[in-house]
């Protein structure tokens, strides 16, 4: 089986995109980083008209991949992209967390 050394993949995951998207993924990276407190709070991403034209699936595929690499390992990602409505919703779930004991009145 042949493995691909990880930098490797790196570089060709990120290829495809022009300097100018990964610029936009860059800028959008540290907004949703700093707005939803590291990782840890839901945030709705607004991508603007201007930036709709040049932001692609493989955008959104690239920002979630780089949020991937940061996160906290106690809270699950959700990066979902709603592109008509011109938006990236990312949803930030705690790992490990039993749903509240149900008591009885009995």
């Amino acid at each position: 089986m042949f493995t691909m050394p990880f930098r490797k993949l790196e570089r060709e995951q990120g290829a495809f995109l022009n300097e100018t998207q990964r610029t936009l993924i860059n800028e959008k990276f540290e907004i949703l980083q700093q707005a939803s407190f590291g990782f840890t709070q839901d945030r709705l991403l607004h991508i603007s008209q201007e930036e709709s034209k040049g932001w692609t699936k493989e955008c959104t595929d690239e920002l979630r991949r780089e949020i991937g690499l940061v996160a906290p390992s106690h809270v699950q990602i959700v990066l979902i992209e709603f592109r008509k409505l011109r938006c990236v919703s990312l949803q930030c779930r705690p790992l490990g967390l039993l749903p509240a004991p149900v008591y009885s009145t009995r």
